[in-house]
């Protein structure tokens, strides 16, 4: 996944949209891209995460429904 990442790594923005719900399927891994392997960043203000975990391991979006979608509000923890 590629977010909307400013000049110098702070912040980012993204967008996961799911068009159908699989009842049976696997677990989509979303990885970032863009940021600072060093940093340490904020998710939607609460989860915390490693900009190389973000990169590396990625995160799992839960969604349950069709047509559902999420907002990924990425902040550089100081």
């Amino acid at each position: 996944m590629s977010p909307f990442v400013n000049v110098d790594k702070s912040q980012a923005i993204g967008f996961y949209f799911q068009k159908y719900a699989d009842s049976n399927g696997s677990l989509h891994t979303l990885k970032f891209t863009g940021f600072d392997e060093s940093k340490i960043y904020q998710v939607n203000e609460s989860e915390i995460y490693g900009g190389d975990e973000l990169m590396n391991v990625g995160i799992y979006p839960f969604l349950v429904s069709d047509y559902q979608s999420l907002k990924f509000l990425i902040k550089e923890v100081k």
